[in-house]
């Protein structure tokens, strides 16, 4: 009996194929106008010769896509997989023989440090082992799972291993794109070994610790980086030195130099924002200012501590995390978002590399017209972006390029030759793991495990996903939100809640996805959003939803598409209900405690823009009402900040926190220890 074939399950086929193949190997498995006659060797090689006329071999110790069949199919066909299915069907219709338990625990929890060395000694040479041995030590960070089913996420090379068989290096899946067991499954295998005893998912860190005491050149940076934090702070930035933009690049190179890869990152953000101020750019916000300020000081103190869960490589960064080259590659198109401030819009083109799964962003910033009405997201999504290609071309089709360049943090920045846009099928079951789900339940498992959005790696795509769906329901336009609403369901069985906000300049798209939902909710077959944890619900925005009908799929992008067109009924209406009366309703009250970290927000940015002494007033207003709502630990001096900068540095972290993290007055017990200066 071939227990690693009994131990393969409908996913798990599809995974190795295609699930159009695996649905379509089920049915003729399970079809009585089909006969199969199987012969098996007391080695375990199993022939199974089908009525039809192909004829499979399954030979014992190999893998199931070594598998032979007399077809002509030059991979794995369907016949080798309804020929597991019908092994499988036949293994439980007939009677076990003497001595022999056939009974296999598919359900049974097991862990991947359960394969043995020897194991993996007949998959790696020597050589092989010792080089991987070597990266392994070098610094991964590495996300285990055990179960049923267990999984491995290595976030240092953004690759997904699964173990499809129990104890079985040959199942042991990974989607890059080199045999099984490939050197990232082995990778994951150490790290399970790594994973303390009892527990079932773990984040594990393969590099050695840190110690920060005997890490003399990051202290060394942190230490000038603290210092002239708290020194701009106390003038603030309109009353800054123009040279100081120069001071945060050299900064940013020094942290650089320390390994200290994502506060150099931050510190450039830092430079190129305080450039956009000094230029009277569109780009410069105060609030992101703030934003960037709060992580800096939230990386640097958690580094020097040495005692925070999260792990040090996500902190720090890896010397993987570095601009990469980009030869040529297919970037397949998600969708577009929109991001707003006072003076400008941002819009973003989200697509994920075909070849390497890496998720990267284009991204173009335009100021708004003095005195003028901004222009509609659409509008803007029909500039061009690169040669050729405008944004909203790109977040909905494929984009092949040749040349460029990626940043830490996945923004593209495209090379000289030209690029072409062309339309793609929306087959977003082939995207790759990440950011392709399985169901809801695993992307809530993700969120669960995910660090602080300012601890963790510094990606434009972080808590994005794509999702596949069965269908819609509940469907409803929120006046008091002002949002989209809907309940999605997946082939599990599993639910999550669409909720797409709606705002005058995107009405067009707003009126599309409103509308589609509402004709034909059964025909959604992905969403891509960004993915939140509200409690025990699981929230998408998205970017992006995939409908499908009997012409194919069409994808709404609700953020940037222009008029809808056209089409048949059973797709999208040509007459979509209007929602721009209600846009003009005003939504209810804020709570209250929502609204005061807003304006805490805005008071903190404008005191790092403006610098203490023209903020008092304001302090002393806030720190009133701060009380008034029991919220202690995120009120301001009420005398201001110009006397203790050490309480405006720590109040930028808490109110960052609170304001990324937390949602609920109870959680706030657990802000971080305010910062101190070293």
């Amino acid at each position: 009996m071939r227990a690693d074939l009994l131990a393969l399950n409908d996913d798990d086929l599809a995974s190795l194929a295609n699930r159009g193949l695996a649905r379509r190997a089920r049915q003729e498995a399970e079809s009585s106008a089909l006969a199969c006659e199987f012969e098996e060797t007391p080695a375990g090689d199993i022939t199974a010769r089908w009525s039809d006329g192909p004829e499979c071999r399954l030979p014992a110790g190999a893998r199931l896509t070594d598998a032979r069949c007399t077809c002509p199919s030059t991979t794995l066909c369907r016949h080798v997989l309804r020929t597991v299915i019908r092994y499988q069907l036949s293994q439980t219709s007939a009677p076990a023989p003497k001595g022999e338990n056939t009974s296999v625990s598919a359900n049974a929890e097991w862990s991947p440090a359960e394969i043995t060395d020897a194991q993996l000694d007949a998959f790696f040479s020597p050589a092989e082992l010792a080089r991987w041995r070597r990266d392994f030590e070098a610094g991964h960070v590495i996300q285990i799972w055990t179960g049923a089913k267990p999984r491995a996420h290595l976030h240092t090379l953004g690759c997904t291993v699964n173990f499809l068989v129990p104890r079985d290096p040959r199942y042991a899946v990974c989607d890059c794109a080199a045999t099984a067991p490939c050197g990232h499954a082995l990778l994951s295998i150490w790290a399970a070994r790594k994973m303390p005893a009892g527990q079932t998912a773990a984040l594990v860190s393969t590099a050695a610790e840190i110690s920060a005491a005997s890490d003399d050149a990051a202290l060394s940076v942190l230490g000038q980086i603290e210092a002239e934090l708290a020194t701009f702070a106390a003038t603030g930035l309109a009353r800054s030195s123009p040279l100081q933009a120069d001071t945060w690049r050299l900064l940013s190179t020094l942290a650089r130099d320390a390994a200290l890869v994502w506060p150099a990152d931050v510190l450039h953000d830092i430079a190129e924002l305080h450039t956009a101020y000094l230029a009277r750019d569109a780009r410069f916000a105060p609030r992101d200012f703030l934003a960037l300020a709060a992580e800096l000081l939230q990386r640097a103190d958690a580094i020097r501590s040495g005692v925070s869960p999260v792990p040090p490589l996500f902190i720090r960064g890896t010397p993987r995390d570095r601009e990469t080259e980009i030869a040529s590659a297919r970037l397949i198109g998600l969708g577009c978002a929109a991001r707003t401030w006072k003076t400008g819009t941002e819009i973003s083109a989200y697509l994920q590399d075909a070849d390497t799964g890496t998720t990267l962003a284009i991204t173009r910033a335009f100021a708004h017209e003095p005195g003028g009405t901004p222009k509609s997201f659409a509008a803007l999504a029909r500039t061009f972006a690169l040669k050729g290609a405008t944004l909203a071309a790109i977040g909905r089709g494929q984009l092949l390029v040749k040349g460029g360049r990626r940043s830490p943090s996945g923004r593209f920045i495209a090379g000289r030759a030209p690029v072409s846009v062309t339309p793609q099928a929306c087959a977003w079951e082939t995207l790759r793991a990440p950011l392709l789900v399985s169901s809801f339940a695993a992307l809530r498992e993700q969120l669960r495990a995910e660090p602080p959005a300012a601890l963790g790696p510094r990606r434009v795509a972080a808590r994005l996903a794509v999702c596949p769906v069965a269908g819609a329901g509940e469907v409803v336009f929120s006046v008091a939100s002002q949002e989209i609403r809907a309940r999605l369901a997946d082939a599990e069985g599993g639910t999550a809640v669409l909720a797409h906000p709606c705002v005058t300049r995107a009405s067009a798209g707003n009126e599309s996805l409103l509308a589609a939902l509402r004709a034909t909710p059964g025909n959604v077959r992905f969403v891509c959003a960004q993915a939140r944890l509200e409690g025990a619900e699981l929230v998408l925005a998205p970017l992006s939803v995939v409908f499908e009908n009997a012409s194919g799929r069409t994808c709404i992008q609700p953020w940037v598409d222009d008029a809808p067109p056209q089409s048949g009924p059973d797709n999208r209406p040509a007459a979509p209900e209007k929602l721009s009366s209600s846009l003009s309703i005003a939504a209810t009250a804020a709570d209250a405690l929502h609204d005061y970290i807003d304006e805490l927000q805005e008071h903190l940015a404008e005191t790092w823009l403006l610098g203490p002494s023209a903020t008092a007033a304001e302090s002393a207003r806030l720190a009133a009402l701060g009380r008034s709502l029991g919220l202690d630990a995120l009120v301001p001096d009420a005398n201001g900040f110009a006397q203790n900068i050490g309480a405006l540095l720590a109040l930028t972290v808490a109110a960052d926190f609170a304001f990324r993290e937390y949602a609920t007055l109870e959680n706030f017990q657990i802000l971080p220890p305010p910062f101190t200066s070293h």
